[in-house]
């Protein structure tokens, strides 16, 4: 009769506990939940300002392009003339090497 007592208690605690562990897994998944919808709300307003950053970004983006493209039409001609300026001084010289 002891032996059925005492696993008869054992069963009651198990009970208990695996009960008293429902409800505590029941307050954490709770309060995760509400800590979700935090960090949600949280995420939404830095997602706004990152797609407002991206927009300005590739504003600027498409402001650079034509200057990007005139700088090395720029560059282009400018490396051109000296190069041209380089012939032509090389060409006088070599006219009057050669006696012209």
């Amino acid at each position: 009769m002891k032996e059925e007592e005492i696993e008869k208690n054992k069963m009651e605690i198990r009970e208990r506990v695996q009960a008293q562990l429902g409800r505590v897994v029941e307050e954490e998944t709770k309060r995760l939940a509400l800590i979700r919808e935090e960090l949600e709300g949280l995420a939404e307003p830095m997602r706004k300002e990152v797609a407002l950053a991206r927009k300005k970004i590739d504003s600027v983006n498409k402001e650079l392009k034509p200057l990007g493209h005139t700088v090395q039409k720029k560059e282009y001609k400018e490396a051109l003339e000296a190069f041209n300026e380089k012939e032509q001084g090389e060409g006088a010289a070599n006219h009057q090497a050669y006696g012209g």
